[in-house]
Formats: C-alpha cells, structure tokens, sequence
C-alpha cells in the first residue's frame, strides 16, 4: 500500500536564472517618459468619457433655468462651462499624477525628471490632436497659452507622482535612480 511515488518532483523555488540565460538589461531612464505618457493616454481615456458625461449632465441641467431668446442658440451658462473643464482638467491631471507615479515606483533608474517628460509628452499629444481638430477653434495665441497651460500641469503632476512613486520604492531599489 506504501508503494515509493514515482512522480518526479519539480523544485518551486528557482535560485536564479539559467547559466546559460544573461541577466536582463534594465531600461534607460528615457523609455520611461513614453511609457508614462502611455500610461497617462490609458488612464485619462476612461476618466475623460466619465467627465464628458458628468458635463454633459451639467449642462443639461444648466440649460434647463436659462431662457433663451427666439432665434439664438442654446446659452450654456458660464458656471457649467467651466464645471466641464474643470472636471475634463481633473482627469487630466489624476491621469498625468498616475503615469507619473508608475515611472517613480517601476522606472528602475527613471525618475521625477522622466516621469514629468512623460506628462509633457501626454499633454503635448492631447493639445496637437485637439489644435488639428477640422473644427473652427480659437486662434494661434490661445492655443499657444493652452500648451504652455496643459504641458506645465501635465509636467507637473508628472514629476510629482514620480516622486511620489520613488518614495514607495523599496529602499533597494532606491540605488541609481535620480531624485
């Protein structure tokens, strides 16, 4: 009944890698600016159609107490325009805030400095595909005020959640990264 097990066991706790396999090269600091900006683009996507449709609920109500004259278009009062970009604004930096801090915890030997790379980059995208809309827009200096605008917010929140994210680094990993 007590016959010896004739499967062969596996260790579960491997030493190392193979001999034969080289150690894996850690990335340069650089690639984790477009990774934080890829990860600033993944994380504002859903919070930016989340505040479309909280403005747009804004609005609506807002547009409900406004009376409006026969002929003219539809008034959207000042108080729910801005309601709309602040809550476009908040995703915005929460998204830039979030990239931020995967560079800082994950970067290896990225840091604050890439992860605000990362945020300008972001902010940079979203205001070139904005200004290239076929849409009639403001005028070049406007736009201009919007990059400098967004891509100061956008470096900003990104060199924070960097640091952020550095300081949630286990202090091993701390070595080599800049601060």
């Amino acid at each position: 009944m007590n016959a010896p097990d004739k499967k062969r066991r596996l260790p579960l706790v491997q030493a190392g890698p193979p001999p034969d396999e080289p150690d894996a090269e850690d990335r340069p600091p650089w690639h984790w600016s477009g990774i934080g900006a890829v990860a600033t683009f993944l994380v504002w996507l859903p919070l930016a159609a989340i505040a479309a449709k909280l403005g747009a609920r804004i609005v609506d109500q807002a547009e409900l107490g406004v009376p409006v004259p026969e002929g003219a278009r539809t008034a959207v009062p000042l108080s729910a325009q801005l309601a709309l970009i602040g809550l476009q604004l908040a995703g915005f930096l929460v998204a830039t805030l979030s990239g931020g801090l995967l560079v800082g915890r994950f970067g290896g030997k990225a840091g604050p400095k890439e992860g605000a790379v990362g945020g300008f980059v972001a902010a940079a995208l979203a205001w070139a595909l904005a200004a290239a809309a076929p849409t009639p827009g403001p005028g070049a200096p406007i736009w201009a005020a919007l990059l400098v605008l967004l891509g100061g917010l956008g470096a900003g929140c990104g060199f924070l959640g960097a640091r952020w994210g550095y300081t949630r680094r286990h202090p091993a990993e701390r070595r080599g990264a800049g601060t």
